[in-house]
């Protein structure tokens, strides 16, 4: 059973966990746009992120896109595997700015 979407928000760093998906779209929005907001680096961990959708990876492509607009750094402490096996099935891993996929949960 998977557990609900989980802010965790400290300064610049954000954690976010449980599924990454349609239903939390503008939760996930809010937050990763508030955390970049705060300066010019943002730090957001994936790692215990369960599940993610094509809406959830847009999203998380949104603010990379975003940050990386207002010349700012958006990046990833941690992928889980469910990120990352997602973000390439999707062909999105390289917009994401994730590294190639390696043995279960990632870090960068």
């Amino acid at each position: 059973m998977s557990r609900e979407f989980d802010i965790k928000e400290d300064g610049n760093h954000l954690t976010l966990s449980g599924p990454l998906t349609i239903e939390y779209g503008r939760q996930l929005w809010e937050a990763l746009r508030t955390t970049i907001a705060r300066g010019n680096q943002a730090f957001i961990s994936l790692a215990e992120v369960e599940d993610v959708d094509v809406v959830g990876l847009q999203i998380l492509y949104a603010a990379r896109k975003e940050a990386l607009g207002d010349d700012k750094e958006l990046i990833w402490t941690a992928i889980s595997a469910a990120c990352g096996e997602n973000a390439a099935l999707a062909g999105m891993s390289g917009f994401l700015g994730f590294s190639e996929p390696a043995d279960g949960q990632r870090s960068q």
